[in-house]
């Protein structure tokens, strides 16, 4: 009974092959398809700007462009190849750990993580693998030579990631580090205090640009473009001609761009668009039971500006990333500085802590972990 069903079960396995496996047509038709694809795609990158002058320069740069994706093609053939000589238990063990161990890079270091990812795995097999060998008892000598170079490549990869992770930061800006704040401070009012005007924001530019609409149809101020050929040397090659293609323009015609934070003496009312970027503020009042009440405003602390929303880079049709998130502040209010502004407040018998949104129009916030904190 038992050679029965084995025998049935290699009938059904190689009737499912045939079932499963493309016949040679449709492997040719599906090659010709991506070559297809392929002339499409270099077709567009062409002319992906419209019908353009052929210049040495740019047909230069489409071929070390191509010539690039090719090589990268062998690397994944070569790879595929690599994978197949492998053994089953390595190669299972290694595509099995690869996902995690690239994630874990990747938050860790980022893109740089993309170049730890081969020297980690390496490291790793090595140390182990060789070392197995080198312990197993009846090594021929032949063999013994071989593990130990692979074991010492193995340490010296130790070695080096270790030197790399655990070695000091350099100095930012060394000439600031032995630098103190005490006795270099002057005595005029903090910076951080709302002062007596409000603040215009505006964009100026080329009113062109491929990916930051600010300087596109937003901008205020329109600006003629300069020859800074002579200032970014490095524009040049193929990364200069993949920068060009990007941006949209080249050294020789940069945009004169910036956007602008103008004070505005009181008096003068803002665009609705402008007052949506303005410092928000509100009273926190405290009163006691008696009805005593003491009031600070929010800006007492420190400034709370609003949401930032700026135009990422990435396609938006692929893309959740939103254009801006909550970044939450602390603000501490100590009880003292309401007593200051009302000593009639009797703290023993605090009654309500309200929040009176009158001193910005109009506004979002976001709370969290309100509360009071007992002193030390």
């Amino acid at each position: 009974m038992g050679v029965m069903m084995l025998i049935w079960l290699k009938s059904a396995g190689r009737w499912l092959r045939r079932v499963v496996s493309p016949s040679d047509s449709a492997w040719t038709a599906a090659a010709y398809a991506l070559l297809t694809l392929w002339g499409l795609l270099l077709v567009s990158f062409v002319f992906s700007d419209g019908a353009t002058e052929f210049t040495w320069e740019s047909t230069l740069g489409l071929t070390v462009l191509f010539g690039l994706m090719a090589l990268v093609s062998v690397a994944l053939l070569f790879t595929a190849w690599l994978l197949g000589a492998l053994k089953l238990r390595y190669r299972a063990a290694l595509l099995l750990c690869l996902p995690p161990i690239s994630l874990v890079l990747l938050l860790s270091w980022g893109a740089k993580g993309l170049i730890a990812l081969p020297v980690f795995v390496m490291t790793v097999s090595l140390l182990f693998g060789a070392g197995a060998a080198l312990i197993r008892p009846g090594i021929p000598r032949s063999r013994s030579i071989g593990s130990w170079v692979f074991f010492a490549v193995g340490v010296a990869l130790a070695g080096l990631s270790g030197y790399v992770l655990l070695k000091p930061a350099p100095e930012l800006n060394a000439a600031l580090s032995g630098y103190h704040l005490r006795d270099h401070t002057l005595d005029l009012r903090d910076p951080s205090k709302p002062g007596p005007y409000g603040v215009k924001i505006f964009t100026y530019g080329s009113g062109v640009d491929r990916h930051r609409p600010e300087y596109a149809g937003g901008v205020a101020f329109r600006s003629k473009s300069v020859d800074g050929s002579k200032l970014d040397l490095k524009w040049t090659g193929l990364g200069g001609w993949v920068r060009s293609r990007y941006w949209g323009f080249g050294p020789d015609r940069f945009p004169v761009q910036g956007r602008v934070w103008m004070p505005v003496p009181e008096g003068i009312k803002l665009d609705e668009g402008e007052e949506d970027r303005q410092p928000l503020d509100w009273s926190i009042v405290l009163t006691d039971a008696e009805g005593a009440e003491a009031r600070l405003p929010l800006s007492h602390d420190q400034l709370l500006y609003p949401q930032i929303k700026n135009y990422t880079r990435r396609f938006g049709a692929i893309s959740s990333t939103p254009s801006s998130e909550v970044v939450m502040r602390r603000y501490c209010f100590p009880l003292k500085d309401f007593v200051a502004v009302n000593p009639r407040l009797d703290l023993k018998r605090l009654r309500s802590i309200r929040f009176d949104f009158d001193r910005t129009q109009r506004g979002v916030i976001a709370l969290d972990d309100v509360g009071l904190m007992g002193g030390p």
